[in-house]
């Protein structure tokens, strides 16, 4: 509350007026300790507002669970499966949207249609990729068997057809789920190591389950460029 009462005068203060209504400004908590199943029950199983005084008087802000932001779904906890189920619609989307013109297109070349298909669809799927650490089992069960079913479409292949996860891979030509989350959090730990020391490496380190996902994405990159 005293956090979003310096956040809200401060804009005001700037002239600025703060949309406080659903899906603009929202609080978001993470409970812990005793008690945290209590207090997500009473903020979270119903809708919730916080009160906030201000200077100019006192605002209702919503209280959420999760959190739409920039295509990215933040939750209190971890990404889950509500979250993974949405970003593989929005790919199975995309892919539908080109299907018959561009990747069902026996005229077009298969190597331009893969590219496409990387172009218009996984950069969809990967968008904001690299700050999952899916620590779920049954999320990454998800997110592996959702990619592959979308290379199954690129490839045109029947509901009946029995195809192995790996002969999947080699017709396709595509990475493995594992390697397309691998390649987001690389690409955004070189992104970051170029900013030097305006990158919150503070905040990095606090994130113990990040640092040791890119330690291990550190020793595969080294396994794939020494062979």
């Amino acid at each position: 509350g005293i956090a979003l009462s310096i956040l809200i005068d401060k804009c005001h203060e700037l002239y600025m007026q703060p949309n406080l209504g659903k899906s603009k400004t929202e609080v978001m908590f993470t409970f812990r300790g005793n008690q945290a199943r209590t207090f997500r029950r009473k903020y979270f199983a119903a809708q919730t507002t916080l009160p906030v005084i201000c200077e100019k008087g006192t605002y209702e802000v919503n209280v959420v669970s999760r959190y739409l932001h920039l295509g990215g779904l933040l939750h209190h906890r971890t990404v889950d499966r509500i979250e993974v189920s949405r970003r593989l619609a929005i790919a199975h989307q995309a892919f539908s949207t080109h299907r018959k013109v561009l990747f069902h297109n026996s005229s077009i070349q298969w190597s331009k249609r893969k590219d496409m298909f990387t172009t218009l669809v996984l950069s969809k799927l990967v968008y904001g990729l690299e700050s999952w650490t899916l620590q779920c089992q049954r999320s990454k069960e998800q997110f592996f068997s959702g990619v592959m079913k979308l290379y199954r479409r690129l490839l045109k292949l029947p509901h009946d057809l029995h195809v192995d996860d790996l002969e999947l891979l080699v017709r396709a030509g595509m990475p493995k789920p594992d390697e397309l989350l691998r390649s987001c959090r690389l690409r955004y730990f070189g992104t970051i190591h170029n900013c030097g020391t305006s990158s919150h490496w503070g905040v990095l380190q606090e994130d113990e389950a990040c640092i040791n996902l890119i330690r291990d994405d550190l020793t595969w990159l080294w396994d794939q460029v020494s062979s």
